[in-house]
């Protein structure tokens, strides 16, 4: 008993401590990254897609119309935030080659 007393008593400081710290406000862009919703852990690219109640448009022109610096999008060091560089390619299923650009596409 007496050494839970005194583990207790030596302790004390710290969780007074941590208590204490007040919490720091989180910016509006932090405060965007955390309500972006996610998918498996992963945040959805903002410029790549513009979603509705059931459809979702993506494509080269949607990127060109909602980037703020749509120039960064041919840059090959663009941010992460411009997505990935492949992910306006449509791919062909069967030889999974490259068949085309998707200038305008709607999925559903």
């Amino acid at each position: 008993m007496k050494r839970l007393f005194v583990l207790s008593v030596a302790f004390a400081p710290m969780l007074v401590q941590a208590q204490l710290n007040p919490l720091q406000p989180i910016t509006d862009a932090e405060l965007a990254t955390y309500t972006h919703s996610y998918v498996f852990g992963i945040p959805e690219m903002s410029y790549g897609r513009i979603v509705g109640e059931r459809v979702v448009y993506s494509g080269i022109s949607v990127q060109l119309l909602r980037a703020p610096n749509p120039l960064q999008l041919i840059n090959p060091w663009a941010p992460e935030e411009y997505g990935p560089s492949d992910q306006n390619l449509a791919i062909d299923p069967v030889t999974k080659r490259a068949a085309g650009l998707r200038l305008f596409a709607i999925s559903f």
